[in-house]
């Protein structure tokens, strides 16, 4: 076997600093249904914003300082467009390749739901490119640098799902709509019928089921003629029911902070990441909160499920 060199890079934004990590030993495409574990941090619509992105991860002890991970067995979501057209989005990609390795290492995991960017993003030239280097100064280790430059990225994002299951909750990017649930689709379906499109699409309208993606084409459950004279409500139960869970978290919105629409049956967690305003979404057992960058945890809902099994533990 040949052996796994040790890859550097620089952090966005930061010349002094770098991450590093070794290449997956192979790539599968990711399950689509996962137990949840005791904590969950949901974070969406970063937007190459890596800075914010990393003060919200050790804010919420997911990171240390030195962005190692220190999550133990729980996992992180990260619910599509993390990245940024013009804000290093091969550097803020493979950080997050890199954290997979780390998550595992502990037992915890790492969800990236494709979200507009990451799909418009595969077939762009930066694939051909390398990423940015760390210039070493520690010997301890060879300089490695990647035979096809940001291939792997490319060949990862190819594994990644659109839509999946931590325990009672539903996650991404943007809604769905009545043409799932009429079709009867499950959520390997739904993820394999879009996976095919990854690299052949033009554009984000080339997806199947697009009214889940395009800004200006997708439904979002809110026109009853959309979908078929369905309110959103409704359609939201229907949702509910054929999945089997509690809760649809979604990461496509453009919210000022973490919310939730009927009865908190929607948890939208797009939130403005400007001005020191960036929430994240950290669920622990059965109980959903708002998570701010001062660290402050105000509560959305409990659910009194968690993974299948009634909850009676309380604050």
């Amino acid at each position: 076997m040949l052996p796994r060199y040790k890859i550097a890079l620089r952090i966005p934004n930061d010349r002094g600093k770098y991450f590093s990590f070794r290449l997956h030993e192979h790539l599968a495409n990711e399950p689509t249904d996962y137990i949840q574990p005791k904590k969950l941090v949901v974070i969406a619509g970063i937007n190459g914003n890596f800075q914010t992105f990393c003060n919200l991860l050790i804010k919420s002890e997911v990171l240390d300082t030195s962005l190692g991970w220190i999550f133990q067995d729980n996992h992180l979501v990260i619910l599509g467009d993390y990245t940024a057209h013009n804000a290093h989005p091969v550097e803020s990609l493979w950080f997050i390749y890199s954290l997979e390795n780390k998550a595992r290492k502990a037992g915890g995991y790492v969800h990236l739901i494709l979200g507009d960017h990451e799909l418009t993003c595969l077939n762009g030239d930066w694939c051909y490119d390398h990423p940015r280097y760390a210039k070493l100064h520690d010997r301890s280790y060879e300089r490695a640098v990647l035979f096809d430059g940001n291939g792997e990225i490319k060949r990862w994002l190819l594994t990644k799902n659109i839509v999946e299951k931590i325990g009672n909750s539903l996650f991404t990017h943007v809604e769905l709509t009545h043409h799932v649930v009429q079709a009867g689709l499950s959520l390997s379906q739904i993820n394999s019928l879009a996976r095919h499109k990854y690299s052949s699409m033009g554009k984000i309208t080339d997806l199947p089921f697009i009214t889940m993606w395009s800004d200006k084409e997708k439904v979002q459950c809110t026109s009853e003629k959309s979908n078929n004279g369905i309110s959103e409500e409704l359609l939201t139960d229907n949702l509910l029911a054929h999945f089997n869970v509690h809760t649809i978290v979604t990461g496509g919105g453009n919210t000022r902070r973490v919310n939730s629409r009927y009865n908190d049956k929607i948890v939208d967690v797009c939130a403005d990441h400007v001005d020191n305003r960036s929430e994240a979404l950290f669920v622990k057992y059965d109980r959903f909160y708002r998570f701010t960058l001062e660290g402050r945890l105000v509560r959305i809902k409990q659910t009194g499920v968690w993974n299948g099994k009634q909850v009676i533990r309380q604050e």
